[in-house]
């Protein structure tokens, strides 16, 4: 398979776990930590799936999308709850939520801005009226009033532009150098083939570290199931719900699962969109000892 440019020094470097090349890499002239590999993925998702925090940090600090998508649609957070490593789930998350508080203090300054460009505006008309009031007061020849109008409107059109809708202005103050999307996660962001979560992921790996933090740290929302949807109308069909997927695990890590799961939220009341609870698959399953949990 062929790599684009020199790409496939980097990704030989990630999957070796050398930092100190990966840095080297970064440093080039040109060097894009975006360029996808053979197989479709970012040098941050085959970090994610194969390589150390130090390196996923690295590639995140040197300006790696963190919200990009492989041909399924799951994203690095998928790959690293799928794979269970809790710091570089830590280390997505954390930088989103600093991409989060950027983007919102852009948004500040933008209102800011905005508004200040209002209020000169309104300042600027009342002075406008001002002075047309001045003129429709003063009594000269025509050829005078005429001056005086015209010369009122001139300087009153430029002092508006230049405040309110000269663009080269105020492009200093609204100017957003992010292009597409904001790179900050939707933690409950789902895969496009399976429809399944970082959490989903976590939990069907048996990571239970990775649960508690994606609820607990981040927010992830325990109640959300799996919606397997009718390829015609995109409506639901089905629903797993996250006490259900439990059961797919070995007994033993079923019942810590199960735990963990009640302890953040999870309820046993929840109903699928057949009406089944999770203790409806629990009777069906042979898992009997979790009945008592």
């Amino acid at each position: 398979m062929a790599y684009v440019g020199n790409t496939e020094r980097l990704c030989q470097a990630i999957v070796g776990h050398n930092l100190e090349e990966v840095r080297k890499w970064l440093s080039l002239e040109g060097s894009d930590p975006n360029t996808r590999d053979y197989a479709g993925r970012t040098p941050l998702q085959l970090a994610c799936m194969t390589s150390t925090p130090e390196i996923v940090q690295c590639l995140v600090d040197h300006g790696a999308r963190m919200i990009a998508r492989m041909a399924d649609g799951q994203t690095a957070l998928h790959l690293a709850a799928a794979r269970g490593n809790a710091e570089i789930v830590r280390i997505l998350l954390t930088k989103s939520e600093q991409n989060e508080a950027e983007e919102d203090s852009k948004k500040e300054r933008k209102v800011s801005a905005s508004s200040a460009a209002s209020k000169q505006n309104e300042r600027d008309e009342a002075s406008d009226e001002d002075d047309e009031s001045e003129d429709d007061e003063s009594e000269g020849d025509e050829s005078d009033a005429v001056m005086v109008g015209d010369d009122g409107t001139a300087s009153c059109a430029t002092s508006f532009v230049k405040v309110g809708r000269d663009g080269s202005e105020l492009t200093g103050i609204y100017s957003d150098d992010d292009e597409g999307e904001p790179d900050v996660y939707d933690v409950n962001v789902v895969s496009w083939d399976s429809h399944a979560s970082p959490l989903h992921l976590a939990i069907l790996n048996g990571h239970v570290d990775i649960v508690e933090m994606l609820v607990s740290s981040f927010g992830a929302d325990v109640l959300l199931p799996v919606k397997l949807l009718e390829e015609s109308s995109n409506s639901p069909r089905a629903a797993i719900l996250t006490l259900v997927l439990a059961l797919q695990l070995p007994l033993e890590e079923a019942k810590t699962m199960t735990k963990k799961l009640l302890q953040l939220g999870a309820s046993p009341a929840q109903a699928d969109v057949k009406g089944h609870t999770p203790l409806h698959y629990l009777a069906a399953s042979g898992y009997s000892d979790l009945l008592d949990i």
